[in-house]
């Protein structure tokens, strides 16, 4: 599997939403752990996109594309994180 095959399967599996549950169902120490699974889920296909950026086969769409998704990801988390705190 190529690198660009990679980053063309691993966005689809990664635009699901953050959590199907609504943030009343959460415990704070749940919700943490919930948000810190999904930044670690989003480290890595950050990682994934970096690592395919050095390569010849890989096609800059499809980096550009992930970057979005990882930008998106981030955002909704941030979300999350304020509104546990309110």
């Amino acid at each position: 599997m190529t690198q660009k095959t990679t980053l063309k399967t691993r966005p689809s599996s990664a635009t699901r939403a953050p959590t199907a549950r609504p943030m009343a169902e959460f415990t704070l120490p749940g919700a943490i752990l919930d948000i810190t699974d999904d930044l670690m889920s989003t480290e890595s296909l950050l990682a994934t996109a970096i690592a395919a950026v050095g390569t010849e086969s890989v096609d800059a769409e499809d980096v550009q594309i992930t970057l979005v998704i990882v930008r998106t990801r981030l955002r909704a988390t941030m979300k999350r994180l304020r509104a546990l705190g309110s």
